[in-house]
């Protein structure tokens, strides 16, 4: 029965049911097996079914290398290819980075390796949302503090820019897509972006590693949008519930205007009065973003293909 579910067979299962079960054996069953060899054969080709199937086989992979002496000569360049601008938007990205994280956390692993994935995850920052880019920008300043024979990518003046690069994202050869050739130029780039936290995260480019790690942190789109208002209009609107308010300041709308035959007897006077009150009130809630916008050539090089 054992063998009948590791077959061929297996992947004639649902493609719902597949993602609840391949979680499950990597996360719970295989530390638990005796022959964690028999579920080989099984992840690998899930792996091979490509997209979100390859990053959810990638804990167990890891487990039978590390916990079973599975032999996977090309582990690293497997990831390396799945490692895509797709994993940026995907629900399973906080889980594939942590993985990722692990993958790369031994200090033994050649320069090639890791100089591949700095240069890989430094382009993946400029396609991924800004609730990415944070803790992908971390996980490259910890795989340069692990790996300090790196820092000469931090110091080189060119390349500057994208046409420059000897880098080549889409060739899959750790050894030979030039990232020892390249510059992290990337991350100076991300020094103009409107969000202080992303541009706070790229500081250590000029002002060096440090020697301590950073943790992954995580937080949504709706948390840093709340963190910008808090910081602008006080803890209060988000405490005391004065969305609605905020909301009806923005629009010019009164929350108490349900009433609409006591607004029609107010004297014309007052009625203005009231409607230059609400602009001032919408002047006052402007949301503040870094003044100093991007030049036109930004994202020039999103002209060039990528495969998604």
């Amino acid at each position: 029965m054992q063998n009948n579910f590791y077959s061929d067979k297996s992947l004639l299962l649902p493609n719902t049911l597949i993602k609840r079960l391949v979680p499950y054996l990597s996360g719970t069953v295989l530390s638990a097996m005796k022959n964690g060899q028999l579920a080989g054969d099984f992840l690998f080709r899930i792996f091979n079914l490509g997209d979100i199937f390859s990053i959810l086989s990638l804990e167990g992979i890891f487990k039978l290398i590390t916990e079973h002496n599975f032999e996977y000569p090309n582990f690293y360049k497997s990831v390396y290819r799945i490692t895509t601008p797709f994993i940026c938007y995907l629900s399973y990205r906080e889980k594939f980075l942590n993985l990722l994280d692990t993958f790369l956390s031994s200090t033994h692993l050649p320069a090639y390796i890791v100089a591949s994935f700095v240069k890989k995850l430094s382009r993946l920052a400029l396609y991924a949302p800004f609730s990415f880019q944070e803790p992908l920008l971390a996980l490259i300043q910890n795989l340069l503090i692990r790996h300090d024979t790196l820092h000469f990518l931090l110091h080189r003046d060119e390349p500057a820019t994208f046409e420059m690069d000897p880098y080549d994202m889409d060739n899959v050869s750790l050894k030979e897509n030039g990232a020892l050739l390249s510059s992290l130029w990337e991350i100076k780039m991300l020094q103009k972006h409107w969000l202080f936290d992303i541009t706070k995260r790229t500081s250590f480019v000029d002002k060096g590693i440090s020697s301590m790690e950073s943790f992954l942190r995580w937080k949504s789109s709706d948390n840093y949008f709340d963190q910008i208002m808090q910081k602008k209009f006080g803890k209060d609107l988000a405490k005391n519930g004065l969305e609605n308010k905020f909301i009806n300041n923005q629009t010019g709308h009164d929350d108490n205007n349900d009433d609409e035959g006591d607004f029609s007897d107010e004297p014309k006077n007052k009625r203005r009065k009231m409607a230059s009150n609400n602009r001032q009130s919408k002047n006052n809630y402007e949301v503040p973003i870094k003044e100093n916008e991007p030049d036109k050539e930004f994202f020039s090089f999103l002209t060039c293909k990528v495969d998604f």
